[in-house]
């Protein structure tokens, strides 16, 4: 077990973090950005795939993607966000239902587009950022 103390001295508050092993979960997490070499999207199913790109055509790299479901009730989403590889490419396996996906980076003005996933269906969603004033 590993443990993390942080104190804060000037308020004589103490945070104690500890880190249990999870036993029995076998390799189940998998990386959900595209990655190098290979096209998005492949390996999942289900979900989105896209591009983050520059008004000038350049790849947004290290964007970050992040979904909201508009189901009620609201869909299980796994991660809380993916970012962008090298190429501003991303992939996120999502279950089917209705999202809200937000795309933001530094020095960029956020943007927000809806998708809706249908069983067995990967949708492309793209966006294309402004600078940031």
């Amino acid at each position: 077990m590993v443990r993390f103390v942080i104190r804060m001295l000037a308020c004589g508050v103490t945070f104690t973090f500890m880190a249990l092993p999870v036993h029995g979960c076998g390799n189940q997490d998998r990386p959900v950005g595209s990655g190098k070499g290979g096209e998005p999207g492949r390996g999942i199913m289900e979900g989105v795939r896209g591009r983050v790109m520059a008004p000038d055509g350049r790849p947004v790299v290290g964007a970050f993607i992040q979904p909201k479901s508009l189901d009620s009730p609201s869909k299980p989403i796994r991660e809380i966000a993916v970012m962008t590889d090298d190429e501003g490419r991303y992939s996120w396996p999502l279950v089917p239902g209705q999202y809200e996906l937000s795309a933001s980076a530094r020095g960029y003005q956020p943007a927000t587009q809806s998708a809706r996933v249908s069983s067995g269906q990967v949708v492309t969603v793209d966006f294309t950022l402004t600078r940031a004033p």
